[in-house]
């Protein structure tokens, strides 16, 4: 971006960051553009393209150069605006969590269909997620891109608290019962 009194249209600019990008090694230079010129501006990712005439203000501009010169050093979108869509749901982020692999989400969709319904959260430890269903299907995943179910329990007990693990040991809060999941 060169002057303040270069007028610059949201397809201009979305143009000229992707190029930035691509020259700084960010990856999905484009759509990383959109997402961060979208949040600044308070639009849809598709305003861009439905309004792409608009002028962009001055002080919009000045918003906008310090979120590309963040992310130009690989600071996380997500960390810039705050927000992350996963699984149909937008979250509220910053320095302090882990931001979800895209792949995440197919694990989660994988996940559910041998769980069923979860409302614990699944944790994570080494290598392995585990997930606990509502109706008793406790679920053990290897963390890794390819999926893989390492094991699959079902107790006879609902489970509505994300599962607690201390050491080696696997605690599950049931609607009736404590477990512990440990090996010999």
């Amino acid at each position: 971006m060169r002057s303040d009194e270069e007028v610059w249209t949201p397809l201009k600019l979305v143009d000229w960051t992707e190029k930035h990008f691509a020259r700084n090694d960010v990856d999905q230079p484009r759509l990383e553009a959109e997402f961060l010129l979208a949040h600044v501006l308070g639009w849809e990712r598709i305003d861009l393209y439905t309004r792409f005439e608009h002028t962009v203000e001055p002080r919009t501009l000045s918003r906008f150069r310090q979120l590309l010169k963040r992310r130009s050093q690989h600071v996380p979108r997500q960390y810039l605006t705050g927000t992350d869509e996963f699984y149909g749901l937008t979250l509220t982020v910053d320095e302090r969590v882990l931001i979800p692999r895209n792949e995440t989400e197919h694990l989660v969709e994988q996940t559910l269909e041998g769980v069923g319904s979860i409302y614990a959260s699944p944790v994570g430890v080494a290598d392995r997620v585990y997930f606990v269903g509502r109706g008793g299907v406790c679920q053990v995943i290897k963390y890794s891109d390819k999926f893989e179910v390492l094991a699959t329990n079902t107790l006879e007990d609902g489970f509505d608290a994300s599962p607690v693990i201390v050491g080696s040991e696997l605690y599950l809060k049931g609607k009736q019962n404590l477990y512990c999941i440990a090996s010999n």
